[in-house]
């Protein structure tokens, strides 16, 4: 496995022109603030796979707002979180849980600018993972993420209703 930081592609189009295939579809769960295509308050994300890496693109709206025409800090870290949650049920249709991650912005993000965001994973030892995440916009780093997931057990799984 890789232990350097992540290295981001010029554009995420650049790899969906290539090799890059949509997701399994997750229609379990279809109020996902991150994925769920019912939630209209939710991001509404579509997943891609490029190699080991999965990515998404986003562009925010004024509602995704903090400063006047700057992307909420809160809405980057749900962008990494979201692709870091879902790198392994996208990859190997395994659920995991977040067990910590850590963010580091910057680069603001404006309003209507499209971000690609995409996760890989750094590490795998027993029942934990670690993942990490970038979103790029055009030719610049916004913002990083580093997880620490852990599996969830079918009885757990089956204990919190998932």
């Amino acid at each position: 496995m890789r232990n350097s930081e992540p290295t981001a592609p010029k554009t995420v189009s650049k790899m969906a022109n290539s090799s890059a295939r949509d997701a399994p579809s997750n229609r379990d769960y279809p109020n996902c603030f991150g994925c769920g295509k019912e939630n209209p308050w939710g991001l509404q994300l579509r997943f891609r796979v490029a190699g080991e890496r999965v990515f998404t693109e986003f562009t925010p709206l004024p509602r995704h707002e903090g400063w006047p025409n700057i992307v909420h800090g809160g809405v980057i870290s749900t962008l990494l979180y979201e692709v870091m949650e879902n790198w392994p049920f996208v990859m190997h249709g395994t659920v995991t849980m977040m067990r910590s991650m850590d963010v580091k912005l910057i680069s603001p993000a404006r309003v209507g600018e499209k971000l690609s965001v995409f996760a890989s994973l750094k590490r795998r030892e027993d029942s934990d993972m670690w993942i990490e995440s970038e979103i790029t916009c055009e030719s610049r780093t916004v913002a990083r993420g580093k997880a620490e997931l852990v599996f969830t057990s079918k009885r757990r799984q089956q204990l919190l209703g998932i």
